[in-house]
């Protein structure tokens, strides 16, 4: 993200300058040949031409670690493709193509920035690949993977049946006792997972010559590498190679892991020997430094180059004389029924719309890992619409969604309501007093603050009245709740001013007998799970399908 930022200033202040890329046709001449290094073939130019036809191609060797040669250009931009499908990088007035000399062509204009960017941080004494580990990804998926994906697949499958997660040290040896119980602790949690996630529960060996995987699980897994596009298949690919393990790209893959955490997964055997032995310099720790480049690098292109294309969206009135609208997201293909959610965005009551990038994304995260039709709603906002205008818009949709129904599958017998801050309402509420966590991180916590709460209260309620008002103070002993009131799940962001106020909500639930579920997240803050670059992030998406699972209504009977 840091990266992707970067370059985003970088092309804005040259924007702002007025400053424009020409080009100009070529004939193919080396630049930046010395004695001993490869050359760098760009477009010379003349007079009398476009860029289109100018053009650098990057030496086969920049697929491994020596320096191809100086620095030639100036600036690294994207602009769009000839075509209108894709995204292209700039040297100057000349388009980057790979070593293969094909135009490196990238689906994804944050891709494109952040491969930028790492051309815009070279050095002028020599450009080194090893630097620019998000180009060696995006070539490898244009190149290499078209051309052997039987063989990288069959390569991984190979090594999937002596995965490390699958490897477990013996517990009856005092030599490995420890690594053992950390194992337990850490990798176990992985493999319920692959229970869960494939059907089938892995084989767990001590022999170092590994052991034999169910069949199934072999096919499930085989299943979802055939079904990964190029990309997806060159991240996962080039984790694996680092990782030791195909279990753990997988995982992240799936949402269920972080960087983080799988780097101590990776390292967990060697780690105990460092913490019992010490860390040799020069060795351990270059080791782990480059392990967090390789697995970071990886799932940044993984993240970055995702289209979510097996979800397909639209929008639809609900009533055009308030403005109410929503944006459904749906798989584009769907076997059986599939539950509903209906999400209401964040912004302080008086901000955004489905149409925002954050919520877009996150909506089609919950399409895709939870297996949902989402319908995001478009409700009126504060000043002009006070309360209850958004609670009424609210209800107008589901009353709609209930009528209506969609061109999917849905089962509407399972349909949850979902929001983010003021959208749920859960998170964001409060009362006149201040809890000791809004004091304690005012000025600290992102997002949310007291004068941001204010301000949102003051436009959102009814004028004259207080943050003690029912619409805010929702945690009050006194409130009354249906009977049928259905299982509830917080989200509590360690760095969230508005967590007291989140946990006495749910401490009234479980005292009126109601079920809640409350997943605490230490380093989260306010709306963390919106961005899919935090490890939490996935681990959300993990809870809130195994609670959508857990509380779907029963399958109605098909027998007469």
């Amino acid at each position: 993200m840091a990266t992707t930022l970067t370059a985003r200033r970088l092309l804005l202040q040259r924007w702002a300058a007025g400053r424009r890329l020409l080009g100009t046709a070529a004939e193919a001449s080396p630049v930046g040949k010395e004695a001993g290094e490869d050359a760098i073939y760009v477009g010379k130019p003349v007079s009398v031409a476009t860029r289109d036809d100018t053009s650098v191609a990057m030496p086969m060797s920049f697929k491994t670690g020596s320096v191809v040669g100086k620095r030639f250009y100036r600036d690294a931009t994207v602009r769009r493709a000839d075509d209108g499908n894709g995204w292209t990088i700039m040297l100057d007035y000349r388009t980057l193509k790979t070593p293969a000399k094909r135009q490196l062509k990238l689906h994804s204009r944050t891709l494109a920035m952040a491969i930028a960017a790492e051309w815009e941080y070279q050095e002028q004494d020599g450009i080194r690949p090893f630097t620019m580990p998000l180009m060696k990804l995006a070539c490898t998926a244009l190149e290499r993977v078209p051309l052997t994906r039987a063989k990288i697949i069959n390569n991984l499958m190979q090594r999937f049946h002596q995965d490390l997660v699958f490897c477990r040290s013996p517990a009856d040896d005092e030599l490995t006792k420890g690594v053992y119980e950390k194992q337990k602790e850490k990798i176990d949690p992985i493999l319920d997972w692959v229970n869960t996630e494939f059907g089938v529960k892995p084989v767990v060996y001590t022999s170092f010559l590994g052991g034999k995987q169910d069949e199934h699980l072999a096919k499930a897994v085989e299943t979802v590498l055939k079904d990964a596009n190029d990309r997806e298949l060159a991240s996962i690919d080039a984790m694996a190679s680092a990782a030791h393990s195909l279990v753990i790209p997988l995982a992240i893959f799936r949402g269920r892991l972080g960087v983080e955490e799988s780097i101590e997964l990776i390292r967990l055997e060697e780690d105990h020997q460092v913490d019992k032995w010490g860390l040799v310099e020069g060795g351990h720790d270059v080791d782990i430094a480059d392990l967090k480049v390789q697995m970071s690098s990886a799932v940044v292109f993984l993240h970055l180059s995702r289209r979510h294309s097996g979800v397909r969206s639209y929008d639809f009135n609900i009533d055009a004389t308030r403005g109410i609208w929503a944006r459904v997201f749906a798989p584009k293909a769907a076997a059986a029924p599939l539950p509903v959610i209906v999400y209401y965005h964040g912004g302080g009551f008086a901000l955004f719309s489905p149409a925002i990038g954050p919520f877009n994304g996150v909506c089609r995260r919950f399409c895709s890992q939870i297996g949902a039709v989402v319908v995001s709603v478009n409700y009126r906002l504060a000043p002009e619409h006070r309360h209850p205008a958004a609670y009424d818009d609210g209800v107008d949709a589901l009353r709609f969604i209930d009528e209506a129904g969609d061109d999917v599958p849905v089962d509407l017998s399972s349909c949850f309501l979902a929001g983010e801050s003021a959208g749920g309402n859960i998170p964001y509420f409060g009362g006149e007093e201040r809890t000791e966590l809004e004091l304690r991180l005012e000025g600290v916590a992102p997002v949310v603050n007291l004068q941001r709460s204010n301000f949102s209260w003051k436009a959102f309620l009814p004028v004259g009245t207080t943050r003690d008002h029912p619409a805010a103070h929702v945690t009050d002993e006194n409130a009354e709740l249906a009977e049928a009131f259905p299982p509830t799940m917080v989200l509590v962001g360690g760095f969230d001013p508005l967590q007291d106020w989140q946990r006495r909500y749910s401490d009234v639930l479980r005292r009126k007998g109601k079920k809640v579920q409350v997943a605490e997240y230490p380093d989260g803050f306010h709306g963390f799970y919106v961005f899919p670059e935090l490890p939490d992030a996935g681990k959300v998406l993990q809870e809130m399908r195994a609670f959508v699972d857990s509380n779907r209504a029963a399958p109605k009977s098909t027998t007469p």
